[in-house]
């Protein structure tokens, strides 16, 4: 054992230890420095690890406390694994956020858009699970600009509005039942008024 009570400067390559089970005990703060400048430094106080430069982790990273990526706008993060969350997530700290999910993306668990939330898609986007078990609820105004294709059953218990011609086809992409702009009503089958229209 070597107790240095002063500073110790070595140059050239230092080895510490000759055994993994070597244990190295620094009392005190930690520099790497390039000149003057410090490039990592570890507190002793906090065990604050700070790192000027590059971080590349090889194995397994376990994060235990709050995590903060990117320190502004112009920061990319980039995740080329599988993510999983297994508490609330919140992306952005703004409105005037954008998130971009430029892959797939699939929630198994009820998802929530605020209303002041606004959600751009971009390529197909499939809602519910293949076998119908699914239920989708929307609690606000939706706008299609453009054609809207529904396979299968849909319920509307409030006001659907639309401003160009409403047709409801059949499995041949035949129009049954057409609502005009103008307020015409079209159907194959006829109407039957016994309970009325309005």
């Amino acid at each position: 054992e070597s107790q240095f009570r002063t500073q110790l400067t070595a140059m050239g390559y230092v080895t510490l230890g000759d055994d993994m089970q070597d244990t190295i005990v620094i009392n005190g703060q930690i520099a790497v420095r390039l000149g003057l400048e410090n490039k990592l430094t570890i507190d002793p106080s906090t065990g604050t690890l700070a790192t000027q430069g590059q971080l590349s982790v090889n194995g397994q990273a376990d994060l235990n406390a709050a995590v903060t990526l990117g320190s502004g706008s112009a920061d990319a993060i980039t995740i080329r694994g599988e993510s999983a969350f297994s508490a609330p997530v919140t992306l952005g700290d703004d409105s005037n956020d954008a998130i971009h999910v430029v892959g797939r993306a699939t929630f198994d668990a009820p998802t929530v858009l605020e209303s002041t939330a606004e959600l751009t898609v971009h390529s197909d986007i499939t809602l519910g699970a293949a076998d119908a078990s699914s239920d989708l609820t929307i609690r606000t105004d939706i706008t299609a600009e453009q054609d809207m294709e529904i396979a299968g059953q849909i319920k509307v218990t409030g006001e659907l509005n639309g401003y160009s011609r409403f047709a409801l086809k059949n499995s041949n992409e035949q129009p049954q039942i057409a609502i005009e702009p103008t307020g015409t009503i079209y159907a194959s089958g006829g109407i039957d008024g016994d309970t009325g229209i309005f």
